[in-house]
């Protein structure tokens, strides 16, 4: 496969701007019409079909992260792994010649340990989602229509977590910029093609085959970039390389940390969806994930500066003093604040009235229920980016607060939702995460800076305000 070299598409921000842009223009564009077009019930169910791919994601338990670090380190040239792999040593290296026994062998490694992860994956995606749709299933006139959607998205879901093995190879190769180039080419395919058939009127199912397609092609793709490399280096290793169980303790060491975060991580954003779907009303149950959805879309937009300029921030974090970086970051934390504020004032003051005049069914969340879910989403990107700033040591204490706070929305959310409804299960994760999460990342960078608080409250917008001109000129 020949794939164009165009020189914007080479750089690997560009194309993750790109596609960024593709995934929220599917919201934009594909959600009005899903609303316009279906019942309560399929609307509810098509907004729980993400909450099941997610699910899939986090069963590769963190494998991909460290993948990428030792692909990397293999390709600059080291010899073993070390016990800690953080990626320091890729700074001590020079003029490095490719391990390529280490990279085949690596590669043959993790492909064992995915061919375990993927069929678990497809197994518990199947007894986790059904429990899940269950109430909708139950509630809809057309349940065979459900069913065959679900049944493909367990399918095209399982394909993504054995894309993910492929693309963290690629990621640690340097060749990231290629699978994200594809990634754009399908996902612009896909959101034109989605339009095309909702605007036809077709069934929920078919709307999934267009996912299950993009899913196939990203992972042939992704696995053949590899596969092209590995075949340009001057070899005859692949028939004598085995599984290496070194290798394997080596990736399952800092893995096992990052599968609890995930897992923390997943029940606090999807916690929430898990317990709406089994209230037996379809017209709250979208409403709720609605307005959610509405939320998480905004919230992935406001993140966009601060996500495309991580790198910056690593390497600034080195080489500027703490006043010169509280600057630096200042610009991406009121910009993140900002969007974020603006956006949902937005959304709570015209979202209704719009979808009013659109005649659509689904509403907004109001009055309470949306200011507090509103400001836990504020709190939450407020604390990851500053989670994301204090990665810059390389370190990572996040495991305990992620899966105490996961563990405690799930189960309190289950019994407050019963008693008085959703703002019950709203409050619990307002309260949840103010008292485990939302201060915790913020007071570790703000010490890793030398930061005071007092300093902090008003510095920040005051270096965010003042930095936007020079920051929109870059």
């Amino acid at each position: 496969m020949i794939i164009k070299k165009i020189k914007i598409l080479s750089n690997p921000s560009v194309t993750g701007w790109i596609y960024n842009l593709i995934q929220i223009s599917s919201v934009v564009f594909i959600l009005p019409l899903i609303l316009k077009q279906f019942s309560v019930v399929e609307v509810s169910f098509w907004l729980l079909l993400s909450t099941i791919a997610g699910f899939a994601l986090i069963t590769d338990m963190g494998f991909s992260n460290t993948l990428i670090r030792c692909v990397s380190l293999f390709r600059a040239g080291v010899k073993e792994l070390p016990e800690d792999v953080s990626g320091e040593e890729l700074a001590n290296i020079e003029s490095p010649i490719i391990n390529v026994r280490g990279l085949y062998t690596l590669l043959k490694t993790i492909k064992k340990v995915y061919l375990y992860i993927n069929t678990g994956c497809f197994v518990l995606i199947i007894i986790f989602g059904f429990f899940l749709c269950y109430n909708l299933f139950t509630m809809s006139n057309n349940s065979s229509n459900l069913f065959l959607a679900f049944g493909i998205t367990c399918i095209y879901s399982t394909i993504n977590v054995a894309t993910s093995m492929w693309s963290s190879y690629a990621q640690g190769l340097g060749l990231i910029h290629k699978t994200n180039y594809i990634k754009v080419v399908t996902g612009s395919i896909k959101l034109l093609t989605l339009i095309i058939l909702l605007l036809l009127g077709s069934k929920l199912w078919l709307l999934t085959v267009v996912l299950l397609f993009e899913a196939f092609v990203n992972y042939f793709v992704a696995k053949q970039i590899v596969s092209k490399f590995l075949s340009s280096l001057p070899n005859d290793l692949n028939s004598t390389i085995e599984f290496d169980k070194g290798i394997f303790k080596i990736l399952w060491k800092p893995t096992w940390r990052m599968a609890g975060i995930k897992l923390g991580g997943y029940l606090i954003n999807q916690g929430n969806a898990i317990i709406v779907a089994q209230i037996p009303n379809p017209a709250i149950i979208a409403s709720f994930m609605f307005t959610k959805r509405m939320l998480d879309f905004l919230g992935a937009i406001s993140l966009v500066p601060f996500s495309v300029n991580i790198n910056n921030v690593y390497s600034n974090f080195v080489s500027k003093n703490n006043q010169d970086f509280r600057r630096e970051i200042s610009v991406l934390l009121f910009l993140g604040v900002g969007i974020f504020t603006i956006g949902s004032i937005g959304i709570g003051l015209f979202g209704n009235p719009l979808l009013k005049f659109a005649h659509i069914d689904s509403y907004i969340l109001t009055g309470s229920a949306f200011v507090i879910l509103a400001l836990t989403s504020l709190l939450e990107i407020h604390h990851s980016m500053h989670a994301g700033i204090y990665m810059a040591s390389n370190k990572v204490p996040f495991l305990i607060p992620a899966l105490a706070s996961g563990i405690l929305i799930l189960t309190l959310g289950f019994l407050f939702v019963s008693e008085i409804g959703v703002i019950g299960l709203i409050l619990i994760q307002f309260f949840v995460q103010l008292a485990l999460n939302n201060w915790y990342p913020v007071y570790l960078s703000l010490r890793l800076t030398k930061w005071p608080v007092r300093k902090y409250i008003y510095e920040m917008p005051l270096y965010g305000f003042g930095g936007l001109k020079n920051f929109i000129k870059r």
